[in-house]
């Protein structure tokens, strides 16, 4: 059976900013990747919370998370 494409861009997502912990909420994580210029390949990886990855964005710290 084939599944389908896409599908786990569908994945609610979180950005945080780490100087004042405010977030901003996406429905998918393609759509981060529009507001924050951030290649989607990067958002899904940095998804794991022991890589710790975090990018710039309006000289500010981020990270992105899933939301729960």
């Amino acid at each position: 059976m084939m599944e389908i494409g896409g599908l786990e861009n569908n994945v609610p997502v979180r950005m945080i900013y780490i100087d004042d912990k405010t977030e901003v909420l996406f429905k998918s994580m393609a759509s981060a990747s529009r507001y924050s210029n951030i290649p989607q390949d990067s958002i899904k990886k940095s998804l794991n919370p022991t890589l710790k990855r975090r990018f710039i964005h309006n000289d500010r710290e981020v990270i992105f998370r899933i939301n729960k």
